[in-house]
């Protein structure tokens, strides 16, 4: 478990969840949920991670958190994965696409 920023009911922003795997369906991985927190403006001002590889995607979220990122930004950032052991689309971008969806 990891988070950073402000908790949802710190702020009146609007938030995304991802609830699923960690590993592709055929690998049978471990549970992941990650949630973002976004002002009114999109940008992302909090976030929290419970599963395999919290600590790696909460250090992803500090980042954006720190650079004032908008959620359609951290959204399209490129990451680093390997196909036959990864997940198609990846937790954060997924959680971080809702937020954006909610905004329009």
């Amino acid at each position: 478990m990891a988070s950073v920023g402000l908790l949802g009911h710190e702020i009146d922003g609007v938030s995304g969840r991802y609830a699923g795997s960690d590993l592709p369906d055929y690998m049978n991985g471990d549970d992941l949920v990650v949630k973002v927190i976004a002002n009114k403006k999109g940008i992302l001002v909090g976030g929290q991670a419970v599963g395999s590889g919290a600590a790696k995607i909460i250090d992803r979220l500090a980042l954006a958190i720190y650079n004032r990122m908008n959620v359609r930004d951290v959204a399209r950032m490129e990451n680093a994965y390997a196909p036959a052991v990864a997940p198609t689309f990846d937790a954060v971008t997924i959680a971080c696409s809702m937020v954006e969806r909610k905004l329009k």
